[in-house]
């Protein structure tokens, strides 16, 4: 199980675009943050009714503290199942999941 959350990128002509130009403001060109994305990751791309840049900038940074956290829980469970797999000596259930994971991942 994979789990995303990334920061919203308006594009010119969508309606979320429209609609942060009705209700809020952007604080950077779309050239800018388009053209630059990974730089603008981390950052609040507008501004708008119902949370302030600073409660923006808390929520993206929750949200790469769950992901890690996530993250770092599924590959210890991944890692335990397949030490018990060993240990029974099922080496072929290991060797599959093993290569699936890498075809997935790499």
């Amino acid at each position: 199980m994979d789990v995303r959350f990334t920061n919203l990128f308006p594009y010119p002509g969508t309606y979320d675009y429209e609609w942060i130009l009705k209700h809020g403001k952007l604080l950077y060109p779309p050239d800018e943050y388009l053209n630059n994305s990974p730089a603008y990751l981390d950052k609040p791309i507008y501004t708008g009714p119902g949370m302030s840049i600073e409660e923006r900038v808390e929520v993206i940074e929750e949200s790469k503290s769950e992901i890690q956290r996530l993250q770092q829980r599924t590959w210890v469970d991944r890692a335990g199942k397949m030490m018990t797999l060993l240990l029974n000596g099922n080496y072929k259930v290991v060797g599959a999941k093993v290569a699936r994971t890498i075809l997935k991942h790499y």
